[in-house]
Parts: C-alpha cells; structure tokens; sequence
C-alpha cells in the first residue's frame, strides 16, 4: 500500500511553503510539485522513512519528501539490508524470529527469538 494524497500533501507542506516547491529532506535540494516519481533534476518521490519491510506505516509522520537522487539511494541501501534479512530468516527456517517494537527513528532492522512462537511452530509440524 503507497500513502495517501492527502499523507502526501501534508508531507509536502512539511518540506516546503505548500505550494508548487519544496526542498529534499535529505539534501536539501528544490524539487516540484508536477515532477512527482519523474528522473529528472527536480523529480521527487514521497518515501517511507521506516521502511514497509520493517512495519513503517502509511501516515504522516513516516512521510518525507526526497529528490529523486536521494530516493533512489535510500532505496538500494534498504533493498540491501532486505536482501540480507530474507537470507537470514531462509537459513534458519525451522526458527520463530520475530520484529522487536518499531524504532521511532529508521535503524537495523533488529531480530529476536520469540521462544513461545518458537514452541507453537514446533507443536504444528
């Protein structure tokens, strides 16, 4: 699921006056408000600052405006740290790994052994 326009446009607010500019929350640079998803030098996207992957919500406050540089970025860096999990959990598929509580600030995902989940997962094979 993608935020809202509403989430969007409040997140936009946020980086700029709310009107057709802003500035990347990253870099600072000026990006428009017709050149949203676009690879251009004032292209942007509107991005999860907790990642999907990592439980981040569709709201406002995970909500940041980046410049299409910027975006694409952030967006390799955390397909790598996917990558890495997904491999981590496939390698030890008989164990119950849970998400500890959400990070109020985008970190490592960090992972614990639930032992209780880990008891249901053994009774049910």
């Amino acid at each position: 699921m993608a935020f809202t326009d509403k989430t969007v446009r409040l997140a936009w607010k946020r980086a700029g006056n709310g009107g057709g500019l802003a500035h990347c929350q990253s870099c600072q640079k000026q990006v428009k408000w017709a050149n949203r998803g676009r690879a251009r030098t004032d292209g942007w996207e509107a991005d999860h600052m907790v990642p999907r992957f990592m439980g981040g919500p569709d709201q406002v406050w995970n909500c940041r405006i980046l410049c299409w540089e910027c975006h694409r970025k952030v967006t390799g860096q955390q397909a790598a740290v996917r990558a890495v999990v997904r491999r981590s959990v496939q390698a030890r598929p008989s164990r119950a790994v849970v998400r500890m509580r959400k990070p109020k600030v985008p970190t490592l995902p960090r992972f614990v052994v639930d032992p209780v989940k880990l008891r249901k997962l053994r009774k049910l094979r």
